[in-house]
């Protein structure tokens, strides 16, 4: 969707094999990711999740023979072999009528965000747009109240709050608007260590914003996770977030405890192609219920803005 990174290169849930070989006495699990083909997504009325990438060209695991040529696995597989994909929170929210969803994107970081939406909705992708403060949710929302394809949430980045662009005021407002809205991110904590020293800062306008979220079930809220999982956690908890609202981890960067820790909370988890592409990602995908697994791009950048061409294309 977004010139800046495709799906089409990202290696889906759907397509993960395991190739166990006999070394020295001990299995070992090897994979080939492999890139250079185009995704075929399934059109509307099936639920959407990571495994709607049926036959792209990334794949895990094929058998190697040398000398001959190897059969297509993307083509030997047949449709009607294909487990039903997951009911998954992006249906709940969006319905039948995308073929898939961005889960966490910024619509509003582009300059003309009406026009990504109506490029989106031409494409059939449905988009939860995230902002990160309460002012440009405020202004997003205006601008795309007319896209049946675009969800947008109440935020408060905790890049934001660290730096002292939402202060106060802010964090004052973002909770009101988390009170009667719907939709809220992008929230959360970042603990890199270029931010130490507004932890607590950070802290206290998360926890506030949480509790203001659970005045009222049925939230899907959207979070930043980065080297303070725990800590979001143990938030969560305290508040009971995670029973009667959806609280979705976005682009999820803790440890495997953490994940397991998230996973029997009841989280759902939003990937992107970077995500995929590390070890521990593709890891961390195969461990997380289908009907929990989201997509997204986190795109545009910041200062990054979306540029279309004449023909209405990202490019």
């Amino acid at each position: 969707m977004w010139a800046t990174k495709s799906w089409a290169a990202a290696p889906s849930r759907a397509q993960v094999r395991r190739e166990m070989k006999e070394t020295g006495g001990h299995q070992q699990e090897t994979a080939t990711l492999e890139h250079g083909g185009a995704v075929n997504v399934p059109r509307l009325g099936r639920p959407l999740g990571l495994s709607s990438h049926q036959g792209s060209a990334a794949t895990l695991g094929r058998e190697k023979s040398e000398g001959q040529p190897q059969p297509n696995r993307r083509t030997e597989h047949n449709a009607a072999e294909t487990p039903p994909l997951p009911q998954t929170l992006a249906r709940e929210i969006f319905g039948d009528s995308f073929a898939l969803a961005d889960m966490h994107c910024h619509l509003d970081f582009s300059s003309d965000m009406a026009a990504l939406a109506q490029l989106a909705q031409v494409h059939s992708v449905a988009a939860f747009s995230n902002t990160v403060t309460p002012e440009g949710y405020l202004a997003a929302s205006k601008a795309l109240a007319s896209f049946p394809n675009a969800r947008v949430g109440v935020g408060l980045h905790p890049w934001w709050v660290a730096d002292g662009r939402c202060g106060a005021e802010q964090v004052e407002l973002a909770c009101e608007l988390a009170r009667t809205s719907q939709f809220v991110g992008e929230v959360g904590l970042d603990f890199a260590p270029r931010r130490e020293g507004t932890f607590e800062t950070q802290l206290d306008a998360f926890e506030r914003i949480v509790d203001a979220c659970c005045t009222q079930d049925g939230k899907v809220i959207s979070i930043h996770a980065v080297r303070s999982a725990t800590v979001v956690l143990d938030v969560l908890e305290r508040h009971n977030a995670t029973h009667g609202n959806a609280c979705i981890l976005h682009w999820f960067s803790g440890s495997s405890q953490e994940l397991v820790r998230a996973r029997e909370l009841g989280c759902h988890f939003s990937v992107n192609p970077n995500m995929l592409a590390t070890k521990r990602g593709r890891a961390y995908v195969r461990q997380i219920p289908p009907e929990r697994l989201l997509l997204e791009t986190d795109l545009p950048k910041e200062g990054e803005d979306a540029r279309l061409d004449p023909h209405g294309s990202p490019s």
